[in-house]
């Protein structure tokens, strides 16, 4: 049996690897601080981040690493996302009621505390951890440790999955940001037309017949096509390209003649598509990491001056409420889902991390969000991991209580 390990350790290992990920991000916001990550630079790194990059992660690591046994084991991930979703949605509510913001506040709190990063910042954190003794706490009996790396990415990805289908499926019934600001407009529009149409009631039986049955025509055919064009743009937005990743790899994985094709030293695609697939991938997170740096060093000094309420609000939820109660939950009900530390882990990390709904949203609010979550609050990043391994090894006795 390994020997316990020291908490020295765990506290060690987790400062280490939170200096790789907060030291991205701040060359990130050094580098927009300097005008080198501007609007269009930082535009151009949200597609490549997510049209190339993320798709490419979420197909190789997903495929590669996972089988219907691994789908059985991993049940908790959906239904958790699923949980603090609602959860944290609900937090989210009551402190735009709390705090008495506008509308678009109010969809701003609900939208920052719902969605986390659980992609870039602990996939990060999980990677910069395979070199030091800390890993260990989450490793099973004689597995290495870039295995259990592998095996936590995987856990974290599928997470991703699930939660960018919350997230995209939750957007398209949230109220637009305009219609939050001109819910008035379609009832005047309407009005106008009804008194077009009362005016022309002069006119006589003959003349106005042709001109109804073109107007019912030209009307309904109006209403088929406004549907068909709502029905084609939420396909659009519904089905983006880390989903549309996400649901291959879910297919090439649990069927063993087609991951076999993909994956594997013997595989037939494996030179072709999947070995080049896997290079792009490696940039997806040092290239996250420097856009939310980017964006947090695109606000000015200036605005900085006065924090809002709201954002107060936001990061106390996301560093501090969401942590204890998700933790809370995931250690009441451990003994019923898992005996895998690493999924225990993952599960505690889907109610933690700082906000990520849009990294590069180019409105104040968020960049100010990012400021402070990112930049300002950094340290915290680092308790949090300490907290989390700490939490993961004292419950599964790996642990030893002296330093």
């Amino acid at each position: 049996m390994d020997p316990k390990i020291k908490f020295s350790t765990i506290l060690f290992g987790s400062l280490e690897s939170s200096a790789h990920v907060i030291g991205v991000i701040f060359i990130g916001y050094v580098g927009a601080r300097i005008g080198l990550f501007n609007k269009s630079v930082r535009k151009f790194m949200k597609s490549l981040v997510f049209k190339i990059l993320l798709p490419c992660l979420l197909f190789t690591q997903i495929g590669s690493g996972i089988n219907l046994d691994t789908i059985k084991k991993t049940w908790p991930l959906p239904v958790f996302c699923i949980k603090f979703a609602v959860l944290s949605g609900l937090i989210g509510s009551f402190g735009g009621n709390l705090l008495r913001l506008s509308k678009l506040k109010k969809k701003f709190i609900f939208s920052a505390v719902i969605f986390n990063n659980i992609t870039a910042l602990p996939v990060g954190l999980i990677k910069a951890l395979v070199n030091t003794g800390a890993m260990r706490v989450l490793a099973r009996e004689d597995e290495d440790s870039s295995d259990v790396m592998s095996r936590g990415v995987t856990y974290l990805l599928l997470s991703t999955y699930f939660i960018l289908l919350t997230k995209t499926l939750a957007e398209q019934f949230l109220p637009k940001d305009d219609q939050l600001d001109n819910s008035d407009n379609s009832a005047n529009h309407s009005g106008e037309v009804s008194v077009v149409i009362t005016n022309e009631s002069d006119k006589t039986d003959t003349e106005i017949t042709p001109l109804l049955s073109r107007m019912k025509k030209t009307g309904k055919f109006n209403r088929i096509n406004k549907t068909l064009r709502k029905i084609l743009r939420f396909i659009s937005n519904v089905i983006t390209p880390p989903i549309i990743a996400g649901t291959c790899a879910l297919i090439v994985g649990m069927v063993p003649e087609l991951k076999k094709v993909f994956f594997g030293d013997e595989a037939l695609l494996y030179p072709y598509v999947t070995g080049y697939l896997k290079l792009i991938a490696l940039m997806t997170v040092p290239m996250t990491l420097l856009s939310i740096g980017a964006q947090a060093g695109s606000i000015s000094i200036s605005c900085l001056e006065e924090i809002n309420r709201d954002i107060v609000y936001i990061i106390t939820c996301r560093y501090l409420i969401m942590p204890i109660v998700g933790i809370a939950i995931v250690l009441l009900t451990k003994g019923l889902i898992t005996d895998d530390p690493m999924l225990v882990l993952v599960l505690m990390c889907l109610a933690c991390w700082p906000t990520t709904i849009d990294l590069f949203s180019t409105k104040k609010e968020m960049a100010m969000l990012m400021f402070y979550s990112y930049v300002i609050m950094a340290p915290a990043i680092s308790f949090t991991l300490i907290g989390l391994l700490s939490i993961v090894g004292y419950n599964v006795g790996k642990v030893a209580t002296a330093l």
